[in-house]
């Protein structure tokens, strides 16, 4: 991704963000929806980078 598309889309992810934590009710609502958030993106970016590291045709049994 070219700085500039990812500017944008990451421009585009924080609109959605202030609009997901504007949503909630008060303090500890938003606390959660943060935390909540936070975990989502670490597990996405896991499932992602352990997808850029499979080799062609997969692990073998050993994890190799």
């Amino acid at each position: 991704m070219h700085d500039g598309e990812e500017h944008i889309t990451i421009g585009a992810l924080m609109e959605d963000v202030y609009a997901l934590f504007r949503s909630r009710d008060d303090y500890e609502d938003v606390s959660e929806a943060e935390h909540d958030l936070v975990a989502r993106i670490q597990y996405a970016s896991a499932v992602v980078q352990a997808e850029k590291v499979t080799p062609p045709g997969s692990w073998d049994p050993y994890g190799r």
